[in-house]
């Protein structure tokens, strides 16, 4: 059976002269470039999703010397958009003749081609495949971040790094793919080493390296994985990196899934109970300034999941604080908060507002009528939403800001039964990377964290697990599971960061903050669901429509 599936019908096969690998001549090579910048653009990795493309080149090819490899290359896409701006992409990729029989991963088709061959009466028919969960490149990477000698490319080189006092026997290092909804690739290597392929590439210095290095050398170090290595590629458009290696840590997936079954069992006991449980009253006051405990009634539904929650706030102060730490390292360290700041914070979100807003109402029409109705509810308080982030710029706050994680949300934790993990410091894959280095306050970080929150709540009670007549019962709940699991996160971190320049020394400043961030992430996300995942759009806008006091 072939082991991959079939292309689109929209393409037609490359012709080609002699050898597969010859995509890297003319005519080929513009054809080739062409279809992988239409299949990039269809994957989880792409960035540029609302921008047309321009055209696309390969910028530069790596093949494999070793025999298992053979059929195995690197290829660097240059993306041109419409509008000038260029992106790199990375792209393994494997050959594969139509009939071949080899064993492995069921791999999508990029490109179908035929090899025409002098003295065959017929041209050879195959497929370059996506070889990104091929067990031959995971190899292939693993020979490069051990080895001495760069692998050598048509104008650059790849070379591979392990950071001082790393080592570990080959033989344990048995690689496998990992199947997650992610912006990046993923290998495990035995038990040990966890590689991520950066699929877009950007110019050094990492923003992930950058920050996991420091991390790792706090004193105490907070939870997270060893930076093990890195590969990065050198050519003439500079040195920029294509994978970075850490620890892998032995987990039960993230904490994303871990709440969401935490939901689903307690609809179960909510909906089983005999009698009825009484309604839930929600918190009182804001995150910053409820004092109250959630009701007994709301621990007892939730079983341990309270309790486990508090921890990964404890987690998640000890990260800020290995962050925030003094420092001569350049990037680190602490800086005021000034009103300049606070104006420039503003103006950003203002412009957030006014693009995704513009985007949401081009698209509005071809949205499920409920979601347009939700839609136009939102559209309607721009001016409010408006209102609410210029709140930022009234007086000056009185915190310091920091290097923070940049993109915290319950799919960057890892749960591991008991405790916590914290991962991938890279920041929002959709911002520059010189604006993932800025210092902000950690504030961003817990409102990144409570809008997944929401988000876990809103996907558990719309999803087909969840009777469509037992939402409406469900509903009241979820949103009292989310705003006492909001209150119980904000009081344990603030606690944990407690006497640090960068905490908010009234709930008022606190609640300013995380009010500013909790809507500049839901107007953020607006427009990442309209570019990427279409079918969330419901969870931010429901987002928005709670954060301004819209009636639904």
């Amino acid at each position: 059976m072939n082991q991959y599936t079939p292309a689109c019908a929209r393409e037609l096969p490359v012709s080609l002269l002699g050898t597969w690998q010859n995509f890297a001549a003319e005519p080929g090579r513009s054809a080739v470039a062409a279809i992988l910048s239409r299949y990039a653009r269809e994957q989880r990795w792409y960035r540029s999703k609302s921008s047309p493309i321009e055209h696309a080149v390969i910028e530069d090819l790596f093949t494999f010397a070793a025999a298992e490899t053979s059929d195995h290359c690197l290829v660097v896409l240059g993306i041109v958009l419409e509008d000038g701006a260029r992106e790199s992409y990375l792209m393994p990729l494997r050959f594969l003749a139509a009939g071949d029989t080899k064993a492995g991963v069921l791999s999508p088709t990029v490109a179908e081609v035929e090899i025409s061959v002098s003295g065959q009466a017929q041209p050879t028919r195959g497929a370059l495949l996506d070889a990104s969960s091929s067990r031959g490149f995971a190899e292939a990477l693993l020979r490069l971040l051990r080895a001495d000698e760069p692998l050598q490319g048509e104008s650059g080189r790849i070379s591979g790094e392990l950071f001082s006092g790393v080592s570990v026997e080959p033989a344990l290092l048995e690689p496998r793919s990992l199947t997650l909804e992610q912006s990046n690739s993923t290998i495990v290597y035995g038990s040990s080493w966890l590689l991520k392929l950066l699929r877009k590439i950007e110019p050094d210095p990492n923003v992930e390296l950058e920050v996991s290095r420091f991390l790792a050398s706090a004193s105490p170090r907070p939870k997270l994985p060893q930076p093990i290595g890195a590969l990065r590629l050198s050519s003439p458009a500079g040195t920029r990196t294509l994978a970075v290696v850490s620890e892998y840590v032995e987990n039960q997936g993230s904490a994303w899934a871990f709440t969401l079954e935490a939901l689903f069992a307690f609809f179960e006991r909510v909906l089983s109970a005999s009698p009825a449980p009484p309604a839930v009253a929600l918190p009182s006051a804001s995150e910053t300034e409820c004092s109250e405990e959630p009701p007994q009634a709301m621990l007892s539904l939730t079983g341990p999941y309270f309790s486990l929650l508090r921890r990964l706030a404890e987690r998640t102060a000890e990260l800020h604080r290995a962050l925030g730490r003094e420092t001569l390292e350049r990037g680190f360290g602490q800086e005021p908060f000034t009103l300049p700041h606070q104006h420039s914070l503003y103006q950003s979100a203002r412009a957030e507002l006014a693009r995704s807003f513009a985007k949401l109402r081009q698209q509005q029409r071809s949205l499920p009528v409920a979601v347009a109705l939700l839609a136009e509810s939102v559209l309607s308080a721009q001016g409010a939403i408006d209102e609410q982030l210029r709140c930022i710029t009234q007086e000056q706050l009185g915190v310091t800001r920091i290097r923070c994680h940049g993109d915290y949300h319950l799919g960057q934790v890892l749960f591991t039964g008991d405790d916590f993990l914290i991962i991938d410091f890279e920041g929002e894959p959709g911002r520059p990377v010189s604006e993932r280095r800025d210092k902000r306050s950690p504030l961003r970080d817990v409102a990144g964290m409570l809008r997944s929150f929401a988000y876990a709540a809103e996907t558990a009670l719309r999803s087909p697990r969840v009777r469509p007549e037992d939402r409406v019962c469900l509903a009241p709940w979820v949103e009292a599971f989310r705003a006492w699991v909001c209150v119980s996160f904000v009081r344990t971190y603030l606690a944990g960061i407690a006497g640090e320049a960068y905490c908010p020394e009234s709930p008022a400043t606190a609640r300013a903050l995380l009010q500013f961030h909790e809507l500049e992430k839901a107007v953020y996300e607006v427009d990442y669901e309209l570019n990427n995942r279409p079918q969330w759009l419901a969870v931010p806008l429901a987002g928005l429509s709670r954060l301004t006091q819209i009636r639904r």
